[in-house]
């Protein structure tokens, strides 16, 4: 939804095994509740729970990453 219908900025970083992501949007509180609503959907269809801190005009979320096998 980032790079085609440039609804947010993208940007994520990886650490230890956490993977930190922000999606930077300029749709002011209504924008990020829709965006973490929109996410939150998206993960727990694949039974994963996120931690979100969301902000005015960003919707931040931490993803914990299984170890490799």
């Amino acid at each position: 939804m980032s790079t085609y219908a440039k609804l947010f900025d993208y940007s994520e970083i990886l650490n230890e095994g956490t993977l930190s992501v922000t999606l930077s949007h300029g749709f002011g509180a209504k924008g990020t509740a829709f965006l973490q609503s929109y996410v939150k959907a998206m993960f727990t269809v694949v039974d994963v729970k996120l931690k979100f801190s969301p902000d005015e005009n960003a919707v931040f979320f931490e993803l914990q990453l299984a170890p490799e096998k």
